[in-house]
């Protein structure tokens, strides 16, 4: 279990193929591809006259938000009568639908505009991106394992890298002659100094269990001195990859795992808000009681606090605010152009029918 988000989404576009098979003397025999599924037949959009179905939505990412959905309000949370869980399940279908559209635009433009990157460019750009993710990670093993949690595959990954590469390529076109002026980052630094502050950090490592029994009767060893957190951590360490491999069993996805989150930001919204009021709570050195969270109940260990540090003007700040900066521009070229080009393609969403 990680709590670092990947910055990736994967769009796996349902195809429904017909194989066809014919030998020298015989007649050509065609086999009828699989009856297509409610979800399949479910159009919920259109780009330049070509379908969106619903399927194609649930092949996105979305399926991740699902999980994500049935954690916090049950498993039912897609027919309950709670508003606010449908809210956002039709939020969360909505922004997947509009990625698929902007996808396909992009692609679109990438082909007309004739900027699409080769498949050798793509290939080394993707490579590169891969071998930079694997970079965060102490061995391949722990890579592969946390692509499982997010339900990826290392193909699945390198189809993501490759279309954002794709539309990035668009991207960079329509922004090439955005330029940032020294006088522009300064101005922006004077205006939003207190916020240029390296934040205070906890170097932080984690025990998760699935149950509270078992958190409890862990922390209570712990107390009474049978047992120390860095003996159960290296006794844990390779739970992780047992609990997300795909031949794991029932007893394996109940392992018990430790985790070095390196330096945590005390604020930080990317963690399970139990998770980081549990921490925040901790001093130097100090071992918490079992803290619940969504994704179980934890141990935590704080095994150092940094203090925060504000920053000057330096040579990294300027870079930083220089990247926001062209961030803002290039995303108000963007979003213009976007809305040209859905009326360019005819695109059309059909809302009420996604949200049926």
């Amino acid at each position: 279990m990680k709590f670092k988000k990947l910055i990736i989404t994967v769009m796996i576009v349902t195809m429904g193929l017909i194989l066809q098979g014919c030998s020298k003397g015989e007649t050509t025999k065609t086999v009828e591809a699989p009856a297509k599924t409610v979800e399949e037949k479910t159009i919920v959009g259109e780009v330049d006259g070509k379908s969106i179905t619903l399927a194609d939505v649930y092949a996105t990412d979305l399926k991740k938000k699902i999980k994500e959905l049935k954690t916090k309000y049950g498993e039912d949370f897609a027919t309950t009568q709670d508003a606010a869980s449908k809210k956002a399940f039709n939020t969360s279908k909505e922004q997947y639908l509009n990625t698929i559209v902007e996808k396909t635009i992009l692609f679109k433009k990438a082909a007309e505009l004739k900027i699409t990157p080769t498949e050798e460019a793509l290939t080394t750009a993707v490579d590169a991106r891969i071998t930079e993710s694997k970079a965060n990670y102490e061995t391949e093993a722990a890579f592969t394992a946390d692509l499982a949690t997010y339900g990826y595959t290392l193909d699945t990954l390198k189809v993501a890298f490759r279309e954002q590469e794709i539309g990035q390529t668009v991207v960079k076109y329509l922004t090439k002659d955005v330029k940032i002026t020294d006088e522009a980052i300064k101005k922006y630094y004077e205006a939003n100094k207190e916020t240029f502050v390296d934040p205070e950090t906890v170097m932080t490592r984690h025990l998760l269990f699935k149950t509270e029994a078992e958190a409890k009767a862990i922390d209570a060893k712990i107390k009474n001195k049978t047992t120390t957190f860095d003996t159960l951590f290296k006794q844990y360490e390779g739970n992780k990859v047992k609990v997300a491999a795909a031949t794991a069993s029932p007893a394996d996805k109940l392992l018990p795992i430790s985790e070095d989150l390196g330096e945590v930001p005390k604020i930080n919204t990317n963690y399970d808000p139990d998770f980081m009021a549990g921490l925040n709570t901790l001093t130097a050195g100090q071992v918490s009681s079992p803290v619940k969270s969504s994704f179980g109940y934890h141990i935590i260990e704080a095994k150092a606090i940094k203090a925060s540090v504000k920053r000057t003007l330096d040579a990294e700040v300027t870079a930083s605010i220089k990247a926001h900066l062209l961030n803002v521009e290039s995303e108000k070229i963007y979003k213009a152009k976007i809305v040209e080009w859905k009326k360019e393609y005819n695109v059309k969403l059909f809302l009420d029918v996604l949200n049926k």
